[in-house]
């Protein structure tokens, strides 16, 4: 069986369990527990796993592709590094403890720049690699990103009430939407 598909068969299931989880959690304890927390690290995890097996690496080739590739890998991990610094622990990641929301920065032009930097990041990987079965695992990201969006725009919504959705009415959820 062809690792790719033997990854996905694995990946779509981590995926939409951890996204039922994560959903669960929130409307029944208003935050994640260290086990959702766990397994969205791994359903994150997963279109990684899968990018792995369609492009094992850059093509050694020096092209144009291969070093937009690079830059963009670099500057979505630039980006990806802000995140982290704004959000400091992993359980303010995933909502397992509280904090306040951030309006400022890259979150004035997106609400989600964290998912954005990753998607940036695996399509940089993808173009350096050359492959086009590298799109696979960027769709299973795009509906990984999409489905912890909805989901955490629900329970931020019902912590921060009118504030969060005055923020979600004056800027967009990716970039463009």
């Amino acid at each position: 069986m062809n690792h790719t598909l033997a990854i996905s068969l694995i990946a779509i299931p981590v995926i939409a369990g951890a996204m039922l989880k994560y959903r669960s959690d929130y409307r029944s304890i208003g935050r994640t527990t260290q086990f959702t927390a766990q397994l969205l690290i791994l359903a994150f995890f997963m279109p990684n796993l899968t990018m792995a097996t369609v492009v094992p690496w850059f093509s050694p080739a020096e092209t144009p592709a291969v070093r937009i590739g690079w830059a963009l890998m670099l500057f979505s991990l630039l980006i990806f590094l802000w995140w982290i610094a704004i959000f400091g622990p992993i359980g303010k990641w995933v909502g397992a403890t509280p904090g306040k929301l951030v309006t400022g920065g890259l979150f004035r032009y997106s609400r989600n720049p964290g998912y954005l930097s990753w998607l940036i990041f695996l399509s940089g990987y993808a173009l350096g690699g050359g492959e086009w079965l590298a799109l696979w695992p960027i769709f299973l990201y795009i509906c990984l990103m999409h489905a912890m969006a909805l989901i955490e725009e629900e329970h931020l919504s019902a912590v921060f009430g009118e504030e969060y959705r005055d923020y979600m009415r004056r800027t967009p959820r990716y970039l463009l939407v």
